[in-house]
C-alpha cells in the first residue's frame, strides 16, 4: 500500500523539496559535468581537432599513359596541410580521396605521420585528372585514416575557405580539384 501525498504534506510539508545549498550542489555538479565534458570534446580526446588547406595545386603539364602508350589522365599535384588543434597527439596512417572525374596516384608522405598538439604536416598528393567533365565544382574531401591513444578512425579533410575564381566565362568560385582540373583540361599543349 502506498501512502498519498496528502498524508506525506501532514507528516513534513517539506518533504522531498530541495533546500537552497543542496540545490546549488546539484546545479554545480551538472555544471561541472558539463564544462568537463566540452573540455574532453575540446582536447582532442574523443576526436581528433583539424583544419585541412590546400596550400596549392598545379598541373604538371605531362599525360600519364598506360603500357600502350594510350592516354589514362593528366597529373596534377595537390598540397594540403593538416593541423592538430587539440591537446593529444594522433597519427596519420593513410590517405585516399573518392572524386569523380579523379585519381588519387600517390601520396608523397611516407606514413605513419605523427602530429603532436599545434603540429602541421604538408601531404602532396599526386592525383590524374581522368573525366574533365565530371569532376564537381563543390568542395570534396580527401578521407584520412589516423590512430590515436584512444582508437583508430577516419576524418574528412575538406578545404572549405578558399573558393577559387573558374577560367570559364561565367567566373565562377568553384574548389581546387575543379580549378586544378579546368586547368588540366583546358592546356591547348595536353592535348
Amino acid at each position: 500500500m502506498a501512502i498519498s501525498d496528502d498524508l506525506w504534506r501532514q507528516i513534513d510539508p517539506k518533504a522531498g523539496l530541495l533546500t537552497g545549498r543542496q540545490l546549488a550542489v546539484r546545479l554545480g555538479a551538472v555544471a561541472l559535468v558539463v564544462v568537463l565534458g566540452a573540455a574532453v570534446w575540446w582536447s582532442g580526446l574523443v576526436k581528433p581537432r583539424v583544419t585541412a588547406e590546400v596550400d596549392g595545386f598545379f598541373t604538371s603539364g605531362a599525360m600519364r599513359r598506360d603500357d600502350q602508350f594510350r592516354p589514362v589522365g593528366l597529373e596534377g599535384l595537390v598540397d594540403m596541410r593538416i593541423t592538430n588543434h587539440g591537446l593529444v597527439p594522433f597519427t596519420i596512417t593513410g590517405v585516399s580521396a573518392g572524386i569523380p572525374g579523379l585519381r588519387l596516384v600517390r601520396v608523397e608522405q611516407k606514413f605513419p605521420v605523427s602530429l603532436g598538439s599545434g603540429d602541421s604536416v604538408t601531404l602532396r598528393m599526386e592525383f590524374d585528372v581522368t573525366d574533365c567533365p565530371a569532376v564537381p565544382l563543390d568542395p570534396r574531401p580527401v578521407r584520412v585514416t589516423y590512430t590515436s591513444w584512444s582508437r583508430d578512425g577516419a576524418f574528412e579533410a575538406v578545404e572549405t575557405e578558399r573558393m577559387i575564381r573558374s577560367g570559364d566565362p561565367k567566373r565562377r568560385l568553384v574548389a581546387w580539384q575543379r580549378s586544378m582540373a579546368d586547368e588540366a583540361c583546358n592546356d591547348p599543349y595536353l592535348w
